[in-house]
């Protein structure tokens, strides 16, 4: 597998164009974020209006909620720091279903904390799946406390937990053909700015009555770079 640095999202309607469901776009060419990005306790997640209800991002097979004791006690087992960040929103379904998603996207945890092979000491716990699997989104945990999240063509933790399964019977497989994308350095800014996109995404399409001045000056800054 190849880490490399980009965001990976959904285009912006008349503002970001992408040929398919996701694009990719370099890290020094996203607009900044406001200062409320690097709060940890998640206050600017605010409930979603009535007329986004629909599009709110559920923990539809309730795995969040079934598997989040498991990943801490194993977490705290492999002695990884999860952010505080991460387990304040998959302990809260109500946060959970203040993000919209434009493609069907939800939350999920995996049964178990995979090991990476591109960082050696390293750790995935998926969170995020696109609906048809296309992209998955997961908390890459380092072994001197660090964070980041990183997004894939396919699930890391299933390509992990194969590739020892193959082993196991003889057969082993390589994973190098998987992509990964280093989207963000620390879980409360990924989740920042992908709620902010999605919820920008709708009032792009008129789901709003108007732009808030943080939307209106993200979408400005990809007006002048054309």
């Amino acid at each position: 597998m190849k880490l490399q640095r980009g965001w990976v999202g959904p285009g912006l309607p008349k503002v970001r164009d992408v040929g398919g469901t996701y694009g990719r776009w370099a890290t020094d060419q996203l607009p900044g974020l406001a200062p409320a990005s690097r709060d940890p306790t998640l206050r600017w997640l605010v409930p979603l209006a009535p007329n986004l209800a629909d599009a709110a991002m559920k923990d539809e097979r309730s795995l969040v909620t079934d598997h989040r004791e498991a990943i801490a006690s194993e977490a705290q087992r492999l002695n990884l720091t999860l952010p505080p960040s991460f387990v304040t929103l998959v302990s809260s379904e109500a946060l959970q279903q203040s993000v919209p998603s434009p493609t069907a996207c939800y939350f999920d945890l995996p049964e178990r904390i995979a090991e990476v092979p591109f960082e050696p000491g390293s750790f995935v716990i998926r969170f995020l799946n696109d609906q048809q699997w296309c992209c998955v989104w997961s908390l890459l945990l380092r072994p001197d406390g660090t964070c980041a999240v990183v997004c894939s063509d396919q699930p890391i933790d299933r390509a992990e937990r194969d590739q020892e399964e193959d082993e196991d019977a003889g057969e082993a497989e390589s994973t190098s053909d998987s992509e990964v994308v280093l989207c963000a350095d620390s879980f409360e800014e990924f989740l920042y700015r992908f709620w902010f996109e999605n919820v920008l995404w709708f009032a792009l399409i008129g789901q709003e009555p108007a732009l808030t001045a943080e939307q209106a000056a993200y979408v400005a800054f990809y007006q002048a770079s054309r």
